[in-house]
């Protein structure tokens, strides 16, 4: 025994030494279907058949916003979105977003 504590496996501190060290966090940018509707009019169709009506303001990774009349907003779960149908269609059959 030499002294060794660790049955003679001396290993560096976790992160120690296990490469190239990173400048920050990676940020990931989340993409999906709802960023083609933001700002337009929009019928959701939730899964246990309610339809709620309105403009999507917002769409996180998890939940999107939607703005109904009378100053109301939902934050959807949209695990229980089933479909969305766009209420106002351009000439070109695409529905009417409002990218900036």
């Amino acid at each position: 025994m030499r002294g060794s504590t660790n049955g003679g496996s001396a290993k560096a501190p976790r992160g120690a030494g296990s490469g190239p060290a990173r400048e920050g966090p990676r940020q990931r940018r989340y993409s999906d279907f709802f960023e083609e509707f933001r700002d337009a009019e929009v019928r959701v169709v939730l899964y246990n058949e309610k339809v709620l009506s309105g403009r999507i303001v917002e769409s996180r990774r998890y939940w999107v916003k939607l703005a109904a009349d009378g100053g109301t907003y939902y934050y959807i779960n949209k695990a229980w979105v089933v479909y969305v149908q766009p209420l106002k269609v351009r000439r070109d059959g695409e529905a009417q977003a409002g990218r900036r």
